[in-house]
């Protein structure tokens, strides 16, 4: 009976599981599936994934999805019971990560008599744009082709005007209102700061809409800047029993990575006829079908998100933050609308980050059966404990590629790189062999159906965390 009583009194880790733009709670459901397998003391966790701000809700504005969310959370905790939580942890995909920043922020000021005995423990971003999105181009003109520079303006465009009050908020386009700015800065820098260990984990291909700078928080980016020809030198020595994982995650070197220095496959590959046609036939279902698609779906996301939230944001501008008053929309988390959400963003993810990834590099038979480098380190926690502090200690420094120029950033963007870059994050570059990266990078379709190179990396995120929380 006492054992039972004590078990109860145990304080209580909460996991919040925030989802991106255009996505849902479900987007997060491998992440928490894989915690439960990994987490050594994941009875003593709670995960909580708001629900309330997904699809065409997530199309609000930064700042109003952000104060739906924080209420949702507040309702829980209240109602699971405030006494119960001793810590708190925040993972965040895409838009969810800036999400989970203006929550931490909130954490410290406004909500502070209801978070603050919870100790911040673990902040995780999967590829979160950072520092917005700008679609940057080679600065070696040679680099550039036309068919890149008509994508980037056209979806630079889109972004800014068919992506709601969201859109405009990532790309930094709003001059009177540098939410992102903001995010970097006063209780939201100060609340992130009191997080123990931040993490931010970053695709480097197969990810137009995140590109590697800006969810790994750099102002240099070598996969833009060769036009993603480099050879890929990957970790091998990493901290994990590889046996447990359908691929062992492919994390980079990057102190590796030198100009000049093209995979042999982009050097000697050419396209079949077959495969050229195969383009043509792309091209011709995306300009008369799939653009028209995303187009109407977007515009209508975009006129319901400003004219149900005008009210509210009009309230903000001026500083009040009415209670109870978050936007919902009825059936947007269920039945035939989000099937069709969920096929929308599909169509969305797959064709925009698509890269023509011929699957043919140097290094890409890792499986476990295949690779040289198969270690087994449970029998030794001493050396797999030095093995975690040494990855983590190489991968806590800010990233200077002095090998590569420097991004142009605006004043917007280089504010807010200068402002994340006084807190220490563990920065970890995957390569998620996949045809939509942004998707992989969470095994957003379930641990069941996603690429294998997803799992893994949500795997070994998961074995970090576990490890920062022993």
């Amino acid at each position: 009976m006492a054992e039972s009583e004590a078990n109860d009194a145990k304080k209580k880790h909460l996991f919040i599981l925030v989802h991106g733009l255009w996505g849902n709670h479900s987007h997060m459901d491998s992440i928490n599936e894989m915690m439960s397998k990994t987490l050594d003391n994941f009875d003593d966790i709670v995960c909580f994934k708001p629900k309330n701000s997904g699809h065409m809700n997530s199309l609000h504005g930064l700042t109003v999805v952000s104060y739906n969310v924080l209420e949702e959370i507040n309702s829980f905790v209240v109602e699971y019971g405030v006494e119960k939580f001793d810590r708190v942890s925040l993972i965040g995909y895409s838009m969810g990560g800036l999400v989970a920043r203006f929550v931490i922020g909130k954490m410290v000021t406004q909500c502070k008599e209801i978070f603050e005995h919870m100790q911040p423990t673990i902040f995780v971003t999967f590829a979160t744009p950072h520092l917005g999105v700008n679609f940057y181009q080679p600065q070696d003109k040679t680099r550039r082709t036309v068919s890149k520079r008509v994508l980037s303006s056209v979806l630079s465009v889109l972004g800014k005007t068919i992506l709601g009050r969201s859109g405009s908020d990532i790309f930094i386009s709003n001059r009177k209102d540098r939410v992102l700015v903001d995010l970097s800065q006063g209780e939201y820098l100060y609340g992130l700061s009191k997080f123990e260990h931040r993490i931010c984990i970053a695709n480097v291909k197969n990810d137009r809409t995140v590109a590697f700078y800006t969810s790994c928080i750099t102002n240099s980016d070598p996969f833009i800047e060769t036009g993603n020809t480099l050879k890929y030198h990957f970790k091998h020595d990493l901290p994990i029993d590889v046996s447990e994982y359908p691929v062992q995650p492919r994390i980079l070197d990057l102190d590796s990575l030198t100009p000049g220095e093209d995979r042999a496959e982009d050097k000697t590959q050419t396209a079949s006829f077959k495969q050229k046609m195969s383009r043509v036939a792309f091209i011709f279902v995306l300009v008369g079908f799939i653009l028209p698609v995303i187009f109407t779906v977007n515009v209508v996301g975009t006129c319901y998100s400003y004219v149900t939230t005008y009210r509210r944001h009009s309230l903000l501008r001026y500083g009040y933050r009415k209670a109870g008053s978050k936007v919902e929309a009825p059936g947007f988390e269920s039945g035939a609308f989000a099937t069709l959400m969920s096929w929308v963003r599909n169509l969305i993810g797959d064709t925009i980050n698509d890269e023509h990834d011929s699957g043919k590099d140097e290094e890409s038979d890792w499986s476990i059966e295949n690779n040289k480098l198969h270690r087994t380190l449970t029998s030794d926690s001493a050396q797999t404990t030095d093995v975690w502090k040494q990855f983590i200690r190489s991968h806590s420094r800010v990233w200077k590629h002095s090998k590569f120029q420097t991004l142009p950033f605006d004043e917007s963007r280089e504010t807010i790189y200068e402002n994340l870059s006084k807190l220490t994050w563990i920065r970890i570059p995957v390569y998620i062999k996949a045809l939509n990266a942004h998707d992989g990078i969470v095994a957003r379709k379930g641990l069941k159906k996603a690429t294998p190179y997803g799992v893994a990396n949500v795997k070994f995120a998961c074995e970090l965390i576990n490890y920062l929380l022993q």
